[in-house]
């Protein structure tokens, strides 16, 4: 008897504003150069299948100074030193030196923000679009988010672009929403450079090119991004922007449901209850979808059943385990110039500046510091 084919979900994913980030832009101008220790991450968001209703990955910055320098960059933002205003924001903020205290957040963002201070800026209209210290208002938080966007700050112009698109605090436009999602993906802001790709891939905004679709999903897949892999990996399933090629859609669900992206998980479990592309195993197939359920895939409820009456208890056993010693991978993005607000996207553990560069390019520091970095950046200013 031939088994039932399960259905898999089909459409590409956008990713939502992250208005949880905090951007910090004040470095360590006495030595030039700041130490980044960043392990990515990002905020559990929506589990859903279509366009509209997608993942938002978020990251809070967690680079502020330790006690030993607070007193300092509170009175240097006392004095006016926008910079150290914005930073004493994110102290407030995180809770880092001091009580976390939301208001007083808001209250020194906008100190900077007022001063012309993009990332003050950006955290003031981050603050309006969550209602962290202040009353929600997404029209506020627009009008903040333009003008650290128009000063170049790339996860501005990103949220900008989110505005449009979902016509949230904005009249809807995706024209606009494209404007902005350009100008941020040219800074390599991954997020930014697969919601380009979705709306080059149904013509949204701009007219249809699959190429440049193709192109946009797999520069945020090869960079590690979970939904660019996830969309590489509809577009090789599909057939419909590229030839359709199943390994290909395979490898690339994988890297996305290693990551822990609940959409891609289902699929490749689908992909194994199927033998699509690769050979049929139900165990493998009860791993992937339990995982994706356990996110609260809605998909997954109805197919998990399905897959486990075709299994014996010794398989579902096996299957369980698996699941149960699952850890997400932490995809990084080595090789890549990054700006400032996309390593602080990354969720910086640490920060410091406690090193230096032998002449042959080799960073030399103390063992405990980089214990457990996923990556480490380095950032100059001048």
């Amino acid at each position: 008897m031939k088994l039932k084919q399960l259905c898999a979900e089909t459409n590409s994913l956008e990713v939502n504003p992250s208005i949880s980030r905090r951007v910090t832009l004040l470095l360590c101008r006495t030595v030039g150069l700041f130490l980044i220790l960043a392990m990515q991450g990002c905020g559990k968001g929506k589990n859903a299948p279509s366009v509209e209703e997608n993942p938002s990955l978020t990251a809070i910055e967690n680079s502020t100074p330790k006690q030993s320098g607070f007193v300092e960059v509170k009175t240097r933002a006392e004095r006016g030193d926008a910079d150290a205003q914005n930073l004493l924001g994110c102290c407030y903020y995180n809770g880092d030196s001091i009580d976390k205290d939301y208001a007083q957040a808001v209250n020194w963002w906008r100190k900077a923000a007022e001063q012309g201070e993009a990332a003050g800026q950006f955290n003031l209209g981050s603050s309006y679009s969550e209602g962290s210290g202040v009353a929600k208002d997404q029209e506020e938080a627009v009008k903040w988010y333009r003008k650290a966007a128009e000063q170049g700050l790339d996860t501005a112009q990103y949220n900008l672009g989110c505005a449009y698109r979902d016509g949230d605090g904005v009249t809807k436009d995706k024209s606009e929403a494209v404007k902005w999602f350009r100008k941020a993906a040219e800074q390599e802001d991954l997020e930014a450079q697969c919601n380009l790709g979705t709306f080059y891939a149904k013509g949204e905004g701009v007219t249809k090119d699959a190429g440049e679709a193709i192109k946009l999903f797999r520069k945020a897949a090869e960079q590690g991004l979970a939904v660019g892999q996830y969309n590489l990996a509809q577009s090789y399933y599909k057939g419909d922007i590229i030839a359709k090629d199943l390994p290909e859609a395979i490898k690339w669900y994988r890297k996305a449901a290693e990551q822990g992206l609940d959409a891609a998980q289902y699929n490749l479990g689908v992909r194994y209850a199927n033998g699509e592309g690769l050979p049929k195993n139900y165990v493998e197939a009860y791993k992937w979808v339990s995982l994706s359920l356990a996110q609260g895939f809605e998909s997954a409820e109805k197919n998990l059943p399905v897959i486990e009456s075709r299994m014996t208890p010794e398989q579902i056993g096996e299957a369980q385990q698996l699941a149960r010693e699952f850890e997400p991978r932490k995809a990084l993005a080595a090789g890549t110039s990054r700006s400032l607000a996309r390593i602080i996207d990354s969720r910086p553990a640490a920060s410091g500046t406690g090193f230096f560069i032998s002449a042959d390019g080799f960073l030399i520091t103390n063992e405990h510091v980089v214990r457990d970095a996923a990556q480490i950046r380095l950032v100059t200013r001048v």
